[in-house]
């Protein structure tokens, strides 16, 4: 399963805690429907950019720029 892969390689978050997060979101409403589009954005394409490359896939979509913020 690419996804499990994915949350511990790239993002450094064991299974087990997102699943325990998961479990506890209904606890947290506010947060959970907080709009964070730009972050949700940037969530996906580093998803689609991890999936391609594990399945050995070309993937046109660029990484973010480093000085966005600064």
């Amino acid at each position: 399963m690419w996804e499990k892969k994915f949350c511990t390689d790239a993002c450094g978050i064991p299974w087990s805690k997102l699943c325990e997060t998961k479990r506890l979101m209904s606890l947290y409403k506010n947060v959970v429907e907080w709009d964070d589009s730009a972050a949700l954005e940037a969530f996906e394409s580093a998803k689609a950019r991890f999936c391609a490359e594990y399945h050995g896939q070309a993937c046109d979509i660029p990484l973010p720029d480093p000085n966005l913020y600064i």
